[in-house]
C-alpha cells in the first residue's frame, strides 16, 4: 500500500490526493505535493490507507474509503531534505516503517514522533501523471 512493494512486477501506486481534489483517481493531474491534508488510496485495491489505533505501532492497512480523521494524513515536507512525513489526523502517529525494516512488504505502523527518524519520513515520487509512489 504505501512501502515500494512488487505486485506483479509492478510497485503499488498510490493515489495521493488533497482533501479539496475530490476525485477517485480520475485523470484530473496533480502538479506537485503540498503540505497539506491528503487521503491515500490504492490504485489497485482501491483502498484508502487506514490506522486503526491510537496505540503506537499499530499497523496500517487498506480499507475502504469512508473519510474519517484514521484515513486523512497531514503530509508536511521536511525542511532541509526532499521527503516527507505523513501523520495521521485523528490518530496523530506519523507513518513509519516498523524498526526500519527495508525488506519489501515491511509493515508499515503508525508511531509517535521520533525527530530525524528515517523511517518516518517519505519520498513521494510522482510515477504517472496523478499517480504516485510513498518510498
Amino acid at each position: 500500500m504505501v512501502s515500494a512493494n512488487e505486485t506483479g512486477g509492478q510497485k503499488d501506486e498510490v493515489d495521493i490526493q488533497p482533501l479539496e481534489y475530490g476525485g477517485m483517481g480520475n485523470d484530473e493531474e496533480i502538479l506537485s505535493i503540498r503540505d497539506g491534508l491528503y487521503i491515500l488510496t490504492n490504485k489497485m485495491s482501491r483502498t484508502t490507507l487506514d490506522l486503526y489505533s491510537r496505540d503506537s505501532g499499530t499497523q496500517c492497512h487498506g480499507w475502504p474509503r469512508h473519510s474519517l480523521g484514521n484515513q486523512i494524513w497531514i503530509v508536511r515536507k521536511c525542511p532541509t531534505k526532499d521527503t516527507f512525513t505523513l501523520r495521521n489526523t485523528e490518530q496523530a502517529g506519523f507513518l513509519d516503517v516498523l524498526a526500519g525494516n527495508s525488506e519489501n512488504g515491511a509493515p508499515a505502523v503508525g508511531h509517535h514522533r521520533v525527530e530525524g527518524s528515517l523511517n518516518q519520513e517519505w519520498q513521494i515520487v510522482e510515477q504517472t501523471p496523478g499517480y504516485y509512489t510513498c518510498e
